[in-house]
């Protein structure tokens, strides 16, 4: 039963955001696009925190996510920058790739916790690439990519791995 509910569920968002992916008028297309995005957003690529994101006239973009947290005992600091392409344009959906790499650098303090009061720090760089789909309506719009991402975690550590990007902005 599970899995039937789950294979409708998956059916309908499909059919829905081909449907709503469906060509309409360049002038209905244009009525609902907005240049400049302001929100927060999270991904292995992109970045984390908030974010703004700037579309221009030729269907490229590019999107900035940076979030300093700072606390007593950690140190933390997300900066990402990706540029973005518009492959096909509707009303409401956007289907879309995006390109970038990602720098996280994170400081704990364990004077008084853990490990011997060794402190840690940890630096990596992500990047990578994928498709992604952009659902907008009135001034919002939900961001969802999916990707491939290269890992190199300073000095000396490689990887790769699967990357997930979302993201939630007011769009003017």
């Amino acid at each position: 039963m599970k899995k039937v509910t789950t294979g409708v569920l998956l059916w309908i968002l499909l059919s829905s955001v081909l449907y709503a992916a469906q060509e309409k008028p360049a002038a209905e297309v244009e009525k609902s696009f907005y240049p400049h995005n302001i929100g927060a957003g999270a991904g292995f690529v992109t970045g984390n925190g908030l974010s703004y994101r700037h579309w221009f006239p030729s269907k490229f973009g590019f999107q900035i996510n940076m979030a300093p947290l700072y606390s007593e005992n950690e140190q933390w600091v997300s900066a990402g920058l990706s540029v973005l392409r518009i492959f096909k344009q509707a009303r409401f959906v956007n289907l879309l790739g995006y390109a970038g790499f990602h720098g996280l650098y994170r400081y704990i303090n364990n004077d008084d916790t853990t490990n011997d009061g060794a402190d840690e720090e940890h630096k990596a760089i992500y990047f990578g690439a994928g498709p992604g789909i952009d659902i907008h309506f009135w001034h919002l719009s939900l961001n969802i990519m999916f990707g491939y991402a290269g890992l190199v975690e300073l000095p000396d550590d490689f990887g790769a791995q699967f990357s997930a990007e979302t993201a939630l902005y007011y769009s003017f």
